[in-house]
């Protein structure tokens, strides 16, 4: 991958890994190969066919890539592995970022095209939802520091669609102000969470702690209906939305589980 797998497209080259490489040309694909790919079922691949990122790159899809690069560099004792990593997450974190948002494009649908050096033309392409906890919180607040700020800020101002109560839904737009209040799944709170606890451990601001507070509080509140968002066997329990409620208070604690002492 750090070899043949960064952004060497287009008219801006840079240091971001791409989602997918034809193992032929060991480059983007491209053609009938493109074509194949794009066609393949979701039992095959494991991502629906137009959440794929095939012209460039998703960082939340490839996570896991930058935590192999981590830990070879503190396996080896290397330390371009870690470099390479820092290298893409900071270029993506500050030329990847909707500036009327703060929002960023990676997450379940949306990604950055090497070619156009812009979001990847797809359906549900502006469509922001996390597609699983970022663990790289830390590394990310080092190497970007006022774009997580920003986009800290955005997730609560574009994606919580009532500020009051902290009702949200996982969908938002990433290019406009578009929140909404219809599908509050339970483990996205728990991003959220995260995310605005990170960002009052790094700036002190309380109004992040404030803003874990209250999404995890809409969760346990009278005769909440988010538990319709559970799996089946606990839709519409009475104890579910108070059990969610702890379960989400542990996100708003400042967190160290993933933390890393690398390069």
């Amino acid at each position: 991958m750090l070899d043949h797998g960064r952004d060497v497209y287009g008219t801006q080259y840079s240091p971001l890994f791409a989602e997918a490489l034809d193992r032929k040309t060991m480059q983007l694909l491209d053609g009938d190969a493109l074509q194949q790919v794009a066609a393949l079922p979701f039992d095959k691949w494991g991502i629906r066919p137009h959440d794929r990122m095939l012209g460039g790159a998703n960082p939340q899809h490839c996570q896991n890539l930058y935590q192999i690069l981590y830990a070879l560099s503190t396996l080896t004792g290397e330390p371009r592995y870690a470099e390479a990593a820092d290298q893409s997450l900071q270029f993506f974190f500050t030329h990847c970022q909707n500036p009327a948002t703060g929002l960023l494009w990676w997450g379940e649908h949306a990604g950055w095209d090497f070619r156009t050096e812009q979001r990847i033309e797809k359906a549900a392409g502006t469509t922001h939802e996390f597609y699983r906890p970022w663990v790289l919180w830390e590394r990310s607040w080092q190497l970007a520091p006022e774009p997580c700020r920003r986009f800290a800020l955005g997730l609560w101002e574009h994606q919580i669609g009532n500020q009051q109560t902290g009702d949200y839904s996982r969908h938002a737009a990433i290019d406009k102000h578009g929140p909404g209040t219809d599908a509050p799944y339970v483990r996205h709170g728990g991003f959220y969470i995260e995310t605005w606890a990170t960002a009052y451990e790094k700036t002190g601001t309380k109004s992040s702690s404030r803003r874990s507070t209250r999404c995890s509080a809409a969760w346990n509140a009278p005769g909440s209906k988010k538990a319709a968002c559970l799996s089946p066997a606990r839709r519409r329990r009475a104890d579910a939305p108070p059990t969610t409620c702890r379960w989400l208070s542990r996100w708003a604690r400042p967190r160290t589980r993933y933390r890393r002492n690398w390069p």
